[in-house]
């Protein structure tokens, strides 16, 4: 079958000024490419049937579902089995090539300011390991290992007596 592509280009392009409003990730111009090339791709598979209705009907139709699944994993979303059984899209996000679904990435974290702590827990070490900083950089910077797991206990004793007294 031989494809049209300036009646094709035509057709989507209505398509996607129709559909801007679903996909509002995407401009006009994003939407009209990826709708072209899933319609190219569905006329060359040999979904559309002539015989059925007109190309114009055929594309109206399928482009949504095909075009939705391509916004969907442009976005980070893919469509997975979940833990009931059942297919679903899911937002994900890729960890050392395995996925990881964003609801157990996402755990409620508490942060404790760092207010002054009358065990003797260094301020300094405390700000540089809530900033992220890492032991061997603190390590770098001249606080040895021993000091850094002295530190690392007393506050770990304070957060406890805390805990205790509530």
């Amino acid at each position: 079958m031989q494809i049209d592509t300036e009646e094709v280009a035509n057709l989507t392009q209505r398509w996607a000024r129709q559909a801007t409003r679903l996909f509002p990730r995407w401009e006009l111009n994003e939407l009209h490419n990826e709708a072209f090339l899933v319609a190219v791709y569905l006329l060359k598979a040999g979904r559309y049937k002539p015989e059925l209705g007109a190309l114009s009907t055929f594309l109206w139709h399928a482009l949504p579902m095909d075009v939705r699944h391509r916004y969907r994993n442009a976005n980070g979303e893919r469509y997975l089995t979940d833990t009931d059984g059942k297919r679903r899209y899911r937002q994900t996000m890729f960890v050392d090539d395995t996925i990881a679904s964003q609801a157990q990435t996402e755990c409620p974290m508490q942060f404790v300011e760092p207010k002054p702590m009358p065990s003797g827990v260094d301020q300094h070490w405390l700000q540089a390991r809530l900033s992220g900083m890492g032991k061997l950089e603190l390590r770098r910077r001249g606080m040895n290992y021993e000091e850094q797991r002295k530190q690392a206990e007393l506050l770990y004793d304070e957060q406890q007596s805390k805990r205790q007294t509530r």
